[in-house]
């Protein structure tokens, strides 16, 4: 999905004085999880940003921004996803596909990473589940794993006159207070 450099995106919200030290997805107990993920919300429509807080940034793009590749993820990938997670939340994953073996072979890993690459899904939906069952909603894990494998972000929505952009890395965007 082509992405002008130019593109304006707007976030409305708190005041955010680090954008590294953000939340990256809502609070568990008090609201349902990001529909896309977790990440920083940004969309093209102004006033849509300026509904959720009193705080309005304007961000665009910086030249090599990685979004997720519309092409099919490989198997490959999702075991270098696998990796960047932490021993306990693999031990958790494994145990899930009834692996009782710990550590598990490389075959048996990839067995189990192998019914998320089966899937007729796009690639957001299958890493969006990997975060479930994988890194366990843990956001900081899953987006530090996301940009480990080079991914700033993803565009969700086909209407070009308003679009999202959830962001896993805030350095990979020029963010300004607007």
């Amino acid at each position: 999905m082509a992405v002008r450099p130019d593109t304006l995106w707007f976030h409305g919200g708190p005041a955010i004085e680090d954008w590294g030290a953000i939340r990256w997805d809502r609070q568990r107990g008090t609201a349902d999880p990001n529909a896309e993920g977790p990440g920083m919300y940004f969309t093209t429509d102004k006033d849509e940003a300026r509904g959720y807080g009193r705080h309005l940034y304007v961000a665009t793009m910086m030249r090599g921004f990685r979004l997720i590749p519309r092409r099919k993820v490989t198997p490959i990938v999702l075991r270098k996803l696998y990796e960047l997670a932490s021993p306990d939340d693999r031990q958790v994953f494994l145990s899930n596909w009834n692996v009782q073996q710990w550590p598990a072979t490389p075959r048996q890993v990839d067995l189990a990473l192998a019914h998320y690459d089966k899937q007729r899904q796009s690639n957001l939906e299958t890493f969006v589940e990997l975060y479930h069952d994988l890194f366990r909603y843990d956001d900081r894990a899953f987006v530090r794993a996301m940009v480990a494998l080079g991914y700033d972000g993803h565009i969700v929505g086909r209407d070009p006159r308003r679009r999202h952009l959830v962001l896993y890395n805030p350095d990979a965007m020029i963010i300004t207070k607007a």
